[in-house]
């Protein structure tokens, strides 16, 4: 237990479940609804909220290990295009 991060928030795609491990609130308002993505690249994965942009830098996708971003990316840039909406 003592090195399993927790609590740990997550999100869903495509019906996946997918954890956030790392992530960071950018200081950038947006007009986007909440819950969409706005930018994904080598950066990170920038979804709107409420409040401005919350970029994830390292994450979990389903049946496989935790992972930066930017790998992730190279993968799967399609399940990650800008306009889609993620649900909490």
């Amino acid at each position: 237990r003592t090195y399993i991060p927790w609590p740990i928030a997550c999100f869903t795609l495509d019906g996946n479940t997918i954890k956030v491990y790392k992530a960071e609130v950018l200081r950038e308002k947006t007009d986007k609804t909440p819950g969409e993505i706005i930018r994904a690249g080598r950066d990170g994965l920038d979804i709107a909220t409420a409040d401005g942009i919350l970029r994830i830098t390292e994450l979990q996708l389903p049946n496989k290990k935790a992972m930066p971003f930017a790998d992730v990316f190279n993968s799967k840039k399609e399940m990650f295009s800008t306009g889609r909406i993620v649900n909490s």
